[in-house]
């Protein structure tokens, strides 16, 4: 009888996180160089980050610049400061870095991955506990 409350929780939480997942989908930011003096700061679902902190870096770490993007996402700076680094942050917490040697590579998992993955997990935990509950009643 226990294992059947545990099955039905497991369900139950698996049915309200699909339904409240679209709220909790995160989405990082990206700084895309557009030309060699102005860079848009914007997250990988296409939206803008609208005034965002930016800062911008030479070689030595040191800041030449710093300021906030447009309602467009965009940062423009002067042709002649030439950054080696531009770190972007909102008070969100989001936070993006774009340096001038590394090429920008996607590094993560796409996002029906993710859910796969954690799906999976949801439904190992589940059957491992069922599975072990059995052998306790035995």
């Amino acid at each position: 009888m226990k294992s059947k409350q545990l099955l039905l929780i497991i369900c139950f939480s698996l049915v309200f996180s699909f339904i409240s997942i679209e709220d909790a989908l995160a989405h990082r930011m990206l700084i895309e160089e557009v030309d060699e003096d102005y860079v848009v700061v914007g997250f990988d679902d296409g939206t803008k980050a609208m005034e965002a902190d930016v800062v911008l870096y030479d070689q030595d770490e040191e800041v030449i610049l710093e300021g906030r993007t447009d309602l467009e996402g965009v940062f423009e700076f002067d042709l002649e400061l030439q950054p080696y680094k531009i770190v972007s942050s909102d008070t969100f917490g989001h936070r993006a870095e774009w340096t001038r040697d590394e090429p920008i590579t996607e590094d993560r998992f796409p996002r029906w991955a993710r859910v796969l993955l954690g799906v999976g997990i949801i439904l190992f935990v589940g059957i491992g506990a069922r599975f072990f509950g059995n052998k306790k009643e035995e």
